[in-house]
């Protein structure tokens, strides 16, 4: 069987498929691979690297191996520069991970105000739900005892519904 130009054949991927983990493969086999160096700095908010990976062209919504893009890496550890500048270059701000939390959701959980209000000037939508969970953003701040978030996104307009 002949193959076209740019594609590989079974046999190829398979030995490939034998040094890396099979996600990595199958991203890469199909173009969708991102150096982990860029979720990294996205969770240290290296600004400076995250702007080097976005000139150089680099998926801004890309996803890891966990379904998370740099921006919930970045809310959850609460680099408000970090999600500034992700924001500014597009990043979906409503995106969820695979438990199907969104930057937001893991920001306000762990009580980063700053990052919280830096998405939600950006347009973070309030009224999304935890996927899995199936609860508002202010539950999530509020189980956390993180007053100050809570206070902030009644005032934004997000409901306990």
């Amino acid at each position: 069987m002949k193959y076209k130009p740019g594609t590989v054949p079974p046999s190829a991927l398979l030995l490939w498929c034998s040094s890396m983990t099979w996600t990595n493969k199958l991203k890469k086999a199909i173009g969708l691979y991102t150096d982990p160096t860029w979720f990294e700095a996205a969770k240290a908010g290296d600004v400076a690297v995250l702007e080097g990976f976005l000139k150089s062209g680099i998926r801004v919504n890309a996803r890891d191996q966990w379904d998370d893009t740099a921006l919930t890496w970045a809310a959850q550890n609460g680099r408000v520069e970090a999600c500034r500048v992700l924001a500014k270059a597009g990043a979906d701000l409503d995106a969820s991970q695979y438990e199907g939390a969104t930057a937001l959701i893991l920001a306000a959980d762990r009580g980063h105000l700053e990052t919280v209000r830096v998405l939600v000037e950006a347009g973070a939508n309030l009224s999304l739900h935890h996927g899995k969970e199936d609860k508002p953003v202010l539950a999530f701040a509020a189980r956390g005892g993180h007053r100050a978030v809570v206070d902030y996104l009644q005032e934004q307009g997000a409901g306990w519904r």
